[in-house]
């Protein structure tokens, strides 16, 4: 688990290293553990070491060792450069520093974890290959020399990788499957570049804002719907794709090399095959977590007393359970955001998990005050606008794993996604139901005493009739928020047409394909880049397997829609598969809150110190003097805290992005 970064001159041999360890420098967070350089020119590689790698790599006997500080190369043309900053999680012993060779023609930089490493590993030793570490970063490695770019079709797990190909000439890169590990990349006359971060990549090109992202962000909240960034020249390697630079020519190429399939179909299933298919989804969680287990350091995990994560405990704690060894590694260290006057916390649920052998328990309290003090590191470290507030909760639950040593974090991230969590899921499976005639399943999911916030009929009859206003154009504007009065009217303008697209796109859809829509789109990914910033923020890896465990998400995917929901439960599948796992008051809860962060409550107690950072003048995007005028006014009065949240943070992201600039300037 690191950060990666890497640029290549498209002008013949210059003096990239200086700018290569400003980059590399910009995601020290990630890899606070290591450091290390690889620069080649057309006559010569070398490795070289930074401020930050450990002394004792230097005394290694690897063809990848660094004998020389980086400060020596800055006089030195190179025509490609790779940095890394290493989290140090599988071999802890220097052979895992990086850039890593296993001869001088394969060099990578890669942030993940293959989680099925041993495995491949075993497969190459079959075929003649030796290996000299215990890393997975080797194993992919040679997959690659194997198997070149069909190498991905055997992965298991989150990354980011990029290998430079000598022999090819070429920088062959890839992301993972659903987009838990990121990648961004820039072109410009001089360079291409990559790195793990938005923010590392500010100093190398221009930072005018993408209008249409922010657009789409502060009009419906939709956040990297495209390749391109919130910033015009910064853009995003997607999930599932891999790229092909030609560094003889600087042509690039990027291509798709997966596609979720689901099932279109909607199946009745007997009592004894749906019995059958629990089973296997029971075996298939099982191998999931236990191969998401392998590490060489302590386990944690994010517990909020929800289905999702208590499943992960619960497995987790079963198999520790079952290791006599009593070292550190199987003691399950275990974080919960707890908010004492919130009427919706679930500390009672996360304590009936966490009060048990095998654990060690930390509950964080995050508070207004502390959120006021943290904005701005905030805002840094997650790049672009985010949704909410209730990413400060996970903000400091991170920052508790570090505080507490704990560098593994197990999230249940993507369970929603996949099992149907969402209201709006038990929407598209009615409909779904309807169009197919199943009338047994509409009346059994509409009738009391079923209803809670997840399945509302009141709910589906108003996306219904939303539904229906926006296929007429002169309604369109009915449900037009009042927060939206402090946009400014031209910018509104500027995109409007986009909002008949925007409104296709939250019609009804049958329910696998509503799944896999939100599942395979930006929806997760937002998520997990959330996830992936605040974590790797305090050097902590996040294990996500709802989230990256192919086989198992296939599995799902590959089941009809109408086993998904049943008599108002959502995620029946996920229910029915911890039976005898996890604790029925927690299998069996209705209530869905997630991180229930009291963000109005927040709000107000910060105000006058949100107030104080408004502007005075109006921009292309804000009237911040009508926002001004009225500030107090909504603050008290908002029933919709996430809609002024985005004005109030994308406003505080600009300042913030306006300061970095300016900094990565003087230096």
């Amino acid at each position: 688990m690191c950060g990666i970064s890497g640029i290549v001159s498209k002008q013949g041999n210059t003096n990239i290293a200086p700018i290569l360890v400003k980059t590399n420098n910009l995601l020290a967070h990630r890899g606070p553990d290591d450091e290390g350089y690889f620069l080649s020119n057309n006559l010569i590689q070398k490795c070289y070491y930074g401020e930050d790698t450990p002394k004792s790599i230097l005394e290694y006997n690897l063809p990848y060792a660094p004998k020389q500080p980086i400060e020596e190369s800055y006089n030195i043309n190179s025509t490609l450069g790779l940095g890394h900053r290493r989290l140090t999680i599988l071999d802890l012993t220097p052979n895992g520093h990086q850039p890593m060779c296993i001869s001088e023609d394969l060099w990578i930089v890669y942030n993940g974890e293959i989680y099925n490493y041993i495995e491949i590993r075993n497969t190459l030793i079959q075929q003649g290959y030796t290996f000299k570490t215990n890393t997975d970063t080797e194993v992919l490695l040679t997959a690659y020399q194997e198997w070149g770019i069909k190498m991905l079709d055997r992965l298991n797990g989150m990354w980011a990788f990029v290998i430079y190909d000598k022999k090819q000439q070429i920088l062959f890169g890839s992301r993972d499957r659903f987009g838990v590990k990121p990648l961004y990349y820039t072109l410009t006359d001089s360079l291409f570049a990559f790195a793990s971060e938005i923010k590392a990549l500010t100093h190398l090109t221009n930072t005018d804002i993408n209008k249409q992202a922010a657009w789409e962000y502060l009009l419906n909240g939709k956040h990297e719907t495209s390749r391109e960034t919130f910033l015009n020249t910064i853009y995003e390697l997607k999930p599932a794709e891999y790229f092909i630079y030609q560094l003889d020519s600087n042509i690039y190429e990027i291509k798709n090399y997966y596609q979720l399939e689901y099932n279109s179909n909607w199946e009745i299933l007997t009592k004894n095959q749906l019995e059958d298919e629990v089973e296997h989804i029971q075996q298939m969680l099982h191998e999931s977590i236990r191969i998401r287990m392998r590490s060489d350091v302590p386990l944690g995990a994010s517990l909020s007393g929800g289905l999702d994560s208590s499943t992960l405990v619960q497995y987790i704690l079963s198999m520790l359970s079952q290791n006599e060894s009593n070292e550190q590694t199987d003691i399950l260290h275990l974080f919960t955001a707890h908010f004492p006057n919130a009427e919706a916390d679930e500390y009672k649920w996360a304590e009936k998990i966490a009060q048990q052998k095998n654990t060690q328990w930390k509950v964080i309290e995050p508070n207004a005050t502390e959120l006021a003090q943290d904005l701005d590191d905030l805002i840094r470290t997650q790049d672009i606008p985010f949704f909410s507030m209730s990413v400060y909760s996970h903000y400091k639950l991170m920052k508790g794993f570090k505080e507490n040593g704990i560098k593994i974090n197990f999230d249940g991230q993507g369970s929603d996604e996949l099992f149907g969590g969402y209201q709006k899921h038990y929407n598209s499976y009615v409909w779904d139901a309807l169009k197919h005639g199943d009338l047994k399943s509409v009346i059994e999911n509409t009738q009391p005493p079923y209803f809670n916030s997840f399945n509302s009929p009141i709910k589906l009859l108003k996306q219904l009739s939303k539904q229906c206003i926006h296929s007429i154009p002169l309604l369109n504007n009915i449900y037009t928020p009042d927060i939206q009065k402090y946009i400014n009217t031209d910018f509104i303008k500027s995109f409007e047409s986009t909002l008949s697209l925007q409104y296709k796109q939250e019609r009804l859809l049958p329910f696998n394909k509503s799944l896999h829509e939100q599942f395979c789109g930006p929806d997760l990914k937002v998520l997990l880049r959330m996830g992936d910033r605040n974590s790797m923020r305090f050097g902590v890896e996040s294990r996500t397997p709802f989230a990256d465990d192919h086989l198992l998400i296939e599995k799902i995917f590959s089941l009809s829609g109408s086993i998904k929901i049943n008599k108002g439960y959502s995620k029946y599948l996920l229910r029915k598969a911890t039976k005898n796992i996890v604790p029925e008051e927690i299998r069996l809860r209705r209530d869905k809150v997630g991180y229930a962060t009291p963000e109005i409550a927040w709000l107000k107690k910060i105000q006058h110190e949100l107030f104080e950072s408004i502007p005075n003048e109006d921009d292309a995007f804000i009237q911040y003097r009508k926002l001004k005028k009225d500030w107090f006014k909504i603050i008290n009065t908002t029933n919709d805290p996430s809609r002024l949240w985005r004005i109030i943070n994308f406003m505080k992201w600009k300042e913030s992005l306006r300061g970095q600039v300016k900094k990565l300037g003087s230096n």
